[in-house]
């Protein structure tokens, strides 16, 4: 049994556990706090989405890797498992990137918006 493996496999565990709940709780927050327009309400159901799955895919990861050491060590099925998990996580990576794109894009067209608000303004007369 490789304790490494085992170690990091339950961290991962616990801590797609704990990304979870808070995101659900963040989720909740936010349906009581925002009474947004419909843009700002979409953003947010897919920023939840994006980051449940993230959560929940660490913890399939996690599982997987403890999985592993249960594995018959052929060489060819032990790679192509590892291969599998590998994938899985660059995935994971991919998916944090998408992420953290559509929240830097939803934000700045946010700042942007208002800029535009600020400079309609009338500009008082001055006397």
């Amino acid at each position: 049994m490789d304790w490494a493996t085992i170690v990091v496999s339950l961290l991962l565990i616990g801590a797609s556990a704990i990304l979870t709940v808070l995101h659900i709780r963040s989720r909740r927050n936010e349906k009581k706090q925002f009474c947004a327009g419909r843009f700002k309400s979409r953003f947010f159901k897919k920023q939840f989405a994006r980051r449940i799955q993230i959560s929940l895919m660490l913890g399939i990861t996690g599982i997987a890797m403890l999985g592993s050491q249960w594995l018959p060590h052929h060489a060819l099925l032990f790679g192509w498992y590892w291969l599998g998990i590998t994938a899985w996580v660059l995935w994971i990576l991919l998916l944090g990137l998408v992420d953290v794109f559509a929240t830097h894009r939803h934000f700045a067209k946010q700042q942007h918006d208002q800029w535009i608000q600020q400079v309609k303004q009338p500009v008082p007369p001055e006397s």
